[in-house]
C-alpha cells in the first residue's frame, strides 16, 4: 500500500512538472484573445549576455544634418542580442535609429523590414548589407570555439568582397553598423570620421573577438580607410527583395467596403471580402476575423498562400451600423528571415532594431475593411532644353516623411485648427517615410499602416542633389474631387525640384592652359583632363571620364588623377583601385580602320568621398579634378596635320540625374623638312652621299642642368643636343641620327617637334668640300612640303677642307699670301747671290 501511495506521489510529481513546463512553453493568451500587445515577445539583451553580443572597439563619429561638423559626435557600434521569450533564444541585432537611445529591457515585436518606419527601398537594402555584412546568423548549440571560427570566417569574407585589406572584426562591425545607419537616414547622415578613436570594448562577453587588441597599434587613418572601404562596399549593394514575410496589414493585398444587406426584422448582414496572402507552415494557426464594435465577430481559419476570405456579420441591429468595420489576422506564424524590431512605444521610446530571426512567435495585424487609400508621388526635376524651355524629368532617391497631424473627424469638426504647414512642429523621427524609385515615384497604401483618414503632413528630406526641398505640405486622405466633390482615395501629387548642377570638362596638352603643341613622333607628350567637383558629389552615384584617342595617338599610360585647387595646386592625390577604377582598350597602333586607344576612369564610392572630405566646407568652384596621362604621335600621322583630342564625362547624381559634357578640343602635330643636295655651279645636279646629323638647340633647363648631351658645333650659338628623327614620311622603321643623300640627291628628316634645328654634314659627296658649318633649318607646318625643299650647295674641287666661317678663310688666305711673299724674298735673294 505505501509502495502504491509513493507511485502516485511520484506519478503527481511528474504531472506538476509537466503542467508547468506547458505553461512556460505553450502561449499564455489563448489564441482567439490574442491582441497586437502580446506580440512584444521580444527583448533587447533580456536574460544576460549572449554568444552574439559584440562591441566595436572603433568610437564613429557621426554628424546629422551637418550639425556637428569637424570629426562628428563619438558613438557605439553594437552588436545587441534580442531575447525570444517564447522560444528562450538570443539572435543578433543591429540598431536602426542612430539618434535614440537604446532602453534596456524594452520590449519588441518582429515587423517586415519593408512595413517599417523606414522606406521600402531602404528595407531591401538594409537587408543586404545584414547578409554580405559583418551578421552571424546563430546556429543552436554552438561552442564558443566553432563561434570564433565563423566569426574570422565572416570578417574574412567580407574583406575580401570590399577589397578592405587587414580588415578586423572590430572595423567590420563598425562599417556594417554604419552602413545600416546611413540606409535608415540617408542624405541627413554623415560620418566625418569612421574611426574616432580606438577604446577596450567591456560591455560585450566576446571582446577578445572584437580585435581591440589588433587596433590598439594600428594606425588611425588606416582604420578610418579600411572601415570606409568595406562601408563604402556595403551601400553598392544592390537591394535585396524579401523571401519571406510576418503577418502584418501589408498582408491584405485587396481591401473593399463592407456591403449591407438589410434583413426582414429590420437588422443587417454586413459582408467584408478581402485578399490575403500569407505564409503558414504546418505548425502555425492563423485566424481572420472580422470585428464590429467588438460585439459582432465572423471569423476564418488562413491557409498558406494568396486567398480570397468573405465573411458575414449577421443580425447587426440598425443602431449599430457603421462601416468601421475591421479585419484582423492573428495566431502564431513561423518565418525565416531578416527584419525589424519595433519598440513597445513611440519610435522613439528605444532604438528600432534590424536582424535575423527563425522562430515562431504571435503576430497581429488590423486594417480598416475600406477600399485602399493611396498617396503616389511623383517626383520631377525642372531641367533646360535649350535655352527657352524645360522638361520634366524624374528623380530617384527624394525621401519623404509622413506625420499623422489629425483624424478626418477632428478636422471636419474644427476640434484641431491647422497652422501653416511650414510653421508646424513634427517629431524628428517620422512616423512613416518613403523613397521615390529609379522613376520618380513612390507609394503608400495608408490601410497598410493602419492609418485613419484624416490630414497628414509631408516633409521633404533635403538631399545634397537638390537646391532645395520643396515646403512641407498637408495631405487629406481622402481628398475631394474639385469637380465632382465626390472623396478620392488615390492621391497623386507630382512635386517640383531644381538640380544642382552640371559638370564642366577641359582638356589641354602638355601644360595646364595649353591647348596645342608639336612634339617629336613616337616620343611622349602629357594631356591633362580638367573636371570640375559637382557640390554632391559625396552622394554621387557615378563619375566617369572617357578618352578615346584619335587613331594617329597612342595611349601611353603613366596615368595619375589629382585634385587642384586654384592658386593652391594639387590638395590630394588619388589612389588606383581605391579611388578610382581604369580601364584601358589598348589597340594595334596600325591596323586598317582601327579605333584610336581609350580608357576609362571611374571614380569609386571612396575616391568620392575623399574628394568631398578634402573640399569640405570650401567651395566647390575652386577645386578641378585633373587626370594626366602620356600618349605618342604614331604611323598613322601626316606631317603638318593637326591631330586633336577630347574627353567625355558623364556624372549620375544620388537622384539618378544624368550630367555629360564633352572638353574642348586641343591638337597635337608633327613636322619635317625636306632637302636637296646640289652642286653649287650647277643646281640640277644633285649629289648623293651627303650624310647629315641633325641638332637642336639645348633648353635653360638642360643647360643649368649640364646634361650630358649638351654639345657645340660651328654655325650653332650656344649649346646643342643631338636629335633622332625618321628619314620617311610615313614614319616607318626605326629612329635615326645621321641621313645621306640618295641618288636623286634628297634628304628627308621627319616627326619632328616644330621649331628651329642645325642640320651639320659630316660626310660631303665624293669629289666635294665638306660644308665648313652647320646651317639652321625651320620646321614648321609646311616645311615638309614639296615647294619648301631646301637646296644644300656643294663646291667641288681640291680646296682645303673649310673648317670654319668668314673668320676660318681671312686666316687661310694670309696664311698662303705670307707663304707667297717668303717664296719671293728666297728667290730674290738667290738672284743676288748668283749676281756676286
Amino acid at each position: 500500500m505505501k509502495g502504491l501511495l509513493n507511485s502516485k506521489r511520484i506519478i503527481s510529481f511528474i504531472l506538476c512538472i509537466f503542467i508547468l513546463l506547458s505553461v512556460i512553453t505553450l502561449p499564455s493568451i489563448a489564441e482567439d484573445t490574442l491582441a497586437e500587445s502580446d506580440t512584444y515577445v521580444l527583448n533587447r539583451d533580456g536574460n544576460g549576455e549572449s554568444l552574439y553580443r559584440y562591441q566595436s572597439p572603433c568610437m564613429i563619429g557621426y554628424d546629422l544634418n551637418e550639425q556637428y561638423g569637424g570629426n562628428g559626435v563619438p558613438i557605439q557600434a553594437f552588436i545587441y542580442t534580442m531575447y525570444n521569450s517564447v522560444t528562450g533564444k538570443h539572435f543578433p541585432t543591429y540598431c536602426g535609429d542612430i539618434h535614440v537611445t537604446a532602453v534596456q529591457g524594452t520590449d519588441y515585436r518582429r515587423v517586415n523590414l519593408e512595413d517599417s518606419s523606414f522606406s521600402a527601398s531602404a528595407a531591401g537594402r538594409i537587408r543586404a548589407v545584414l547578409q554580405k555584412g559583418f551578421y552571424i546568423i546563430p546556429i543552436d548549440g554552438e561552442s564558443e570555439d566553432d563561434h570564433a571560427q565563423r566569426v574570422t570566417a565572416k570578417t574574412a569574407e567580407l574583406a575580401a568582397a570590399s577589397g578592405a585589406e587587414g580588415l578586423t572584426t572590430g572595423e567590420a562591425i563598425a562599417a556594417t553598423q554604419a552602413a545600416i545607419w546611413k540606409i535608415s537616414h540617408g542624405s541627413e547622415l554623415s560620418f566625418p570620421k569612421f574611426c574616432r578613436y580606438v577604446f577596450n570594448p567591456t560591455n560585450t562577453k566576446y571582446g577578445s573577438l572584437c580585435s581591440y587588441s589588433e587596433l590598439r597599434y594600428k594606425n588611425n587613418e588606416l582604420i578610418n580607410s579600411t572601415i570606409e572601404t568595406a562601408y563604402n562596399y556595403l551601400l553598392s549593394l544592390e537591394p535585396v527583395a524579401a523571401s519571406e514575410k510576418t503577418v502584418s496589414p501589408s498582408s491584405f493585398t485587396d481591401l473593399n467596403d463592407p456591403v449591407f444587406n438589410e434583413n426582414s426584422d429590420g437588422s443587417y448582414d454586413i459582408t467584408v471580402s478581402t485578399t490575403i496572402d500569407v505564409q503558414i507552415t504546418a505548425t502555425d494557426e492563423l485566424t481572420l476575423t472580422a470585428v464590429l464594435n467588438d460585439s459582432y465577430k465572423a471569423s476564418a481559419s488562413l491557409k498558406n498562400g494568396r486567398q480570397t476570405v468573405t465573411l458575414t456579420l449577421k443580425n447587426v441591429p440598425a443602431s449599430l451600423i457603421s462601416e468601421n468595420v475591421d479585419l484582423v489576422i492573428s495566431g502564431y506564424q513561423t518565418v525565416k528571415g531578416y527584419f525589424f524590431f519595433d519598440s513597445e512605444g513611440a519610435r522613439g521610446a528605444s532604438q528600432s532594431m534590424v536582424g535575423y530571426d527563425d522562430s515562431r512567435l504571435p503576430v497581429y495585424a488590423k486594417v480598416r475593411a475600406a477600399e485602399d487609400r493611396i498617396l503616389n508621388i511623383e517626383k520631377l526635376a525642372n531641367v533646360a532644353v535649350g535655352n527657352d524651355s524645360y522638361e520634366n524629368k524624374p528623380l530617384s532617391g527624394i525621401t519623404f516623411d509622413i506625420y499623422p497631424v489629425a483624424t478626418m473627424d477632428e478636422y471636419l469638426s474644427g476640434e484641431v485648427t491647422l497652422p501653416d504647414a511650414k510653421d508646424y512642429t513634427y517629431p524628428s523621427l517620422p512616423d512613416y517615410s518613403l523613397t521615390t524609385d529609379e522613376n520618380g515615384k513612390a507609394s503608400m497604401n495608408f490601410l497598410h499602416h493602419n492609418l485613419p483618414d484624416g490630414v497628414y503632413l509631408v516633409v521633404e528630406r533635403p538631399h545634397p542633389s537638390i537646391v532645395a526641398p520643396i515646403e512641407p505640405f498637408y495631405l487629406h486622405i481622402p481628398m475631394t474631387d474639385p469637380d465632382s466633390g465626390e472623396w478620392v482615395n488615390e492621391v497623386t501629387i507630382k512635386p517640383k525640384n531644381d538640380v544642382k548642377g552640371g559638370v564642366y570638362i577641359e582638356k589641354d596638352v602638355v601644360s595646364v592652359g595649353n591647348d596645342e603643341a608639336s612634339v617629336n613622333a613616337y616620343e611622349a607628350h602629357t594631356w591633362i583632363i580638367g573636371a570640375t567637383v559637382p557640390e554632391d558629389i559625396s552622394s554621387g552615384r557615378s563619375y566617369v571620364i572617357t578618352d578615346t584617342l584619335d587613331n594617329r595617338l597612342d595611349y601611353l599610360g603613366n596615368l595619375m588623377i589629382v585634385l587642384e585647387k586654384s592658386g593652391e595646386g594639387t590638395v590630394a592625390a588619388l589612389t588606383p583601385d581605391t579611388d578610382y577604377k581604369l580601364t584601358v582598350t589598348d589597340l594595334d597602333s596600325l591596323s586598317e580602320d582601327r579605333p584610336g586607344d581609350s580608357f576609362i576612369v571611374e571614380l569609386t564610392a571612396a575616391g568620392m568621398a575623399k574628394i568631398a572630405d578634402t573640399v569640405g566646407t570650401n567651395d566647390f568652384n575652386s577645386y578641378m579634378l585633373r587626370v594626366y596621362f602620356d600618349a605618342q604621335i604614331n604611323a598613322n600621322a601626316e606631317m603638318g596635320t593637326q591631330i586633336p583630342n577630347q574627353a567625355e564625362i558623364e556624372y549620375i547624381n544620388a537622384v539618378n540625374f544624368d550630367f555629360t559634357a564633352r572638353s574642348d578640343k586641343p591638337v597635337v602635330y608633327t613636322g619635317g623638312a625636306n632637302l636637296l643636295k646640289v652642286d653649287s655651279k650647277n643646281s640640277s645636279e644633285t649629289l648623293s652621299g651627303a650624310t647629315f646629323e641633325l641638332y637642336r638647340p639645348a633648353t635653360p633647363e638642360e643647360v643649368g642642368a649640364n646634361d650630358t648631351r649638351l654639345t657645340e658645333i660651328a654655325g650653332a650659338t650656344g649649346k646643342v643636343i643631338k636629335v633622332s628623327f625618321f628619314d620617311n614620311p610615313e614614319l616607318k622603321g626605326e629612329k635615326v641620327t645621321s641621313v645621306t643623300s640618295g641618288k636623286n640627291g634628297s634628304v628627308g628628316i621627319y616627326g619632328l617637334a616644330y621649331g628651329k634645328y642645325y642640320l651639320a654634314e659630316t660626310k660631303a659627296p665624293a669629289g666635294y668640300n665638306l660644308l665648313g658649318e652647320a646651317f639652321e633649318l625651320t620646321v614648321n607646318e609646311s616645311s615638309h612640303l614639296e615647294e619648301n625643299t631646301i637646296k644644300v650647295e656643294n663646291i667641288s674641287g681640291s680646296i682645303l677642307p673649310s673648317t670654319g666661317g668668314i673668320g676660318t678663310t681671312v686666316y687661310t688666305v694670309g696664311g698662303i699670301t705670307l707663304i707667297l711673299a717668303a717664296l719671293t724674298l728666297l728667290i730674290l735673294k738667290k738672284r743676288r747671290r748668283a749676281h756676286r
